[in-house]
């Protein structure tokens, strides 16, 4: 689609030539290749005569992808002795619509010597981590650090949330203790979250 003389917005799709170098620099969402630059995304483009430059805003959400350092919430979907697995509900900011997996290995759950990963998170835990390797398909998360641990749990008796007390979780219902790394976050979960 040719681009328009006048200011303003026009609808393009990835790949569309929108200028070329000579008359613009490449904005935010486009690209430079042989001279010409392109859309990369679905969007709106438009001309930013002040700058020179092209740029586009897209339309459709782009999808997450974690990066070493990026703070995650997720739900502990599985506990072994040593391992959790846990299904990362938002990324970046974000309630993700199609959560993925991760994995905190218990070696990266505290400073503390954890016997057990029982003792950092239980299945149904939600969780604040920080992701610490994202090179493979597998995000590796940790939960050392004050602010990262159990930020959600419940009661493995009765079901019903529990509260922090003294340095453990306290089931106000039937009285049960439980151990787990608490988040200093613990009790922000957004409502709707799980």
């Amino acid at each position: 689609m040719p681009r328009p003389k006048t200011p303003g917005e026009w609808p393009v799709l990835p790949g569309e030539k929108l200028a070329v170098v000579e008359e613009f620099y490449p904005g935010p969402w486009t690209i430079e290749e042989g001279g010409d630059i392109y859309s990369t995304v679905t969007g709106l483009a438009s001309i930013d005569q002040g700058r020179r430059m092209v740029l586009v805003k897209p339309l459709t959400r782009t999808p997450i992808v974690v990066e070493a350092g990026d703070v995650v919430i997720g739900k502990v979907t599985g506990v072994q002795d040593k391992m959790a697995i846990v299904s990362i509900i938002e990324a970046k900011g974000r309630r993700l619509s199609n959560p993925f997996t991760g994995a905190l290995n218990i070696a990266e759950s505290s400073t503390r010597y954890e016997r057990s990963m029982m003792d950092v998170c239980r299945i149904g835990d939600f969780v604040k981590a920080k992701v610490i390797n994202a090179k493979n398909r597998l995000p590796i998360l940790s939960t050392i650090g004050r602010e990262f641990g159990v930020i959600k749990a419940f009661c493995s008796k009765c079901g019903r949330e529990l509260i922090p007390k003294s340095g453990s979780l306290h089931c106000p219902n039937c009285g049960n203790r439980e151990i787990r790394k608490i988040s200093s976050d613990y009790g922000t979960l957004r409502r709707g979250a799980h």
